[in-house]
Parts: C-alpha cells; sequence; structure tokens
C-alpha cells in the first residue's frame, strides 16, 4: 500500500533525479482536469485548487498524474499527491487491496495500515474505498483511495512526510479523489478528435468523365 515497492521506487528515482525526458505531459495548473489513457483504460481527474500538476506524467514523474502544492516542486514538497494504474488481471477490488497491503508490509514490516471513511465520487455515483499507512521509520504517510475501471484500479495517493502534513494537506487529497471519473474508450478516442469546425474536411473524389 503507502510503501508498496512500486511507489517507494517513484519517490526514490525521482529523488535523485533520474527521469527521463518527457514527450506527452501535460503541465497543469490550480483547477485543471486532463483524461490520461491506453489502450484499454481512461479516467478523468482535476487538480485541487492551491496545487498544480502534470497529467502523463509517467515518463517525468513515473506516475499517470502527479499533483503537487503550488510553489513548490515534486517531489520535494512535505506532501505530493498523484495517480498511478495497476492491472486487474481477473482480480476484485478486495483482492487488489489486500496484494496492495501484503507488499507493503513486505516492504514496511512495522508500518500500519487502517480503513478510512469512503470517499463519494462527486460526479458520477458510487464511492472510494481508503486506507490510510503510516510507516514512521520510513518518514512515509499516506492515503490511498481506490477506483475501479474495468480491467484496471487506479490508485489516488496523498504521500506526505509527516502526519501533521498528511492531515494539513486532507481536504485537498478528498477534491482530487472525488473528481475522479471513469471515461469510456470510446468516448476518450472521440475527445481527442477536432471539432467539425476545425476537422480537415473529407476529400471529394473528383467526378469520372462521361463520354
Amino acid at each position: 500500500m503507502g510503501i508498496s515497492l512500486r511507489r517507494l521506487l517513484v519517490l526514490a528515482v525521482v529523488g535523485f533525479g533520474l527521469t527521463a525526458t518527457a514527450v506527452h505531459a501535460v503541465p497543469l495548473d490550480s483547477g485543471e482536469g486532463c483524461m490520461p489513457f491506453a489502450k484499454d483504460w481512461s479516467f478523468a481527474i482535476a487538480v485541487p485548487e492551491g496545487w498544480k500538476g502534470e497529467c502523463s506524467a509517467e515518463e517525468t514523474h513515473g506516475v499517470t498524474v502527479a499533483v503537487w502544492p503550488a510553489g513548490a516542486q515534486w517531489p520535494k514538497a512535505p506532501g505530493v499527491m498523484y495517480a498511478t494504474v495497476t492491472r486487474r488481471n481477473g482480480r476484485t477490488l478486495d483482492q487488489v487491496i489486500a496484494d496492495d497491503q501484503a507488499e507493503y508490509q513486505r516492504h514496511a514490516p512495522q508500518g500500519v495500515v487502517v480503513a478510512e471513511p469512503a470517499i463519494p465520487l462527486a460526479q458520477t455515483k458510487g464511492s472510494l474505498r481508503v486506507v490510510r499507512t503510516d510507516a514512521p521509520d520510513a518518514g512515509r504517510h499516506e492515503l490511498i483511495a481506490y477506483a475501479e475501471l474495468p480491467k484496471m484500479v487506479v490508485l489516488l495517493v496523498l504521500s506526505a512526510e509527516s502526519p501533521a502534513v498528511l492531515d494539513a494537506d486532507r481536504d485537498a487529497f478528498v477534491g482530487f479523489a472525488r473528481s475522479f471519473l471513469p471515461v469510456d474508450r470510446a468516448h476518450a478516442e472521440d475527445a481527442m478528435r477536432p471539432p467539425a469546425s476545425i476537422a480537415l474536411p473529407t476529400p471529394t473524389p473528383p467526378e469520372t468523365p462521361r463520354p
């Protein structure tokens, strides 16, 4: 969970500046949203007020969406948020969470995992399961909300250096998680097409002269 190996590697690699140059990363200002998508998943999410971010940030920050307080830098801020996608591989949400927790316990044996109140979604029905992880020895405290897609689970994470920072950033994280919206793959492709007013017209084949 909060200190799972994949997220420890994200923090470690970014912390030492070993990221690749971004090609498709999109900067986000406070209040802006983005819609990352791939072959078999897509979703929309918004940056909370007072924060900035980057969409499609796999190459720059190692996560799908990276968010940090305005005026700070990723990942040097005391608290950062991000979205990352994990494949279900036929697992239920309970199984995904259990596997994440088992991975967390392997890498942070002294860490504590507790359930948190669910976060209701703002734009669609349903709510997100939430857990809190605390690993004082690792200096990392996190809130993780699990959002379901047909073939994936999106992990929405607030990662903080102390319990005080976690509590201070909690409201922003709730807003971040509440904005999550699953997007149908076909709708995602439609959204990427130019509107009809600027789309190039389909060429009309020349008429064949009559004899």
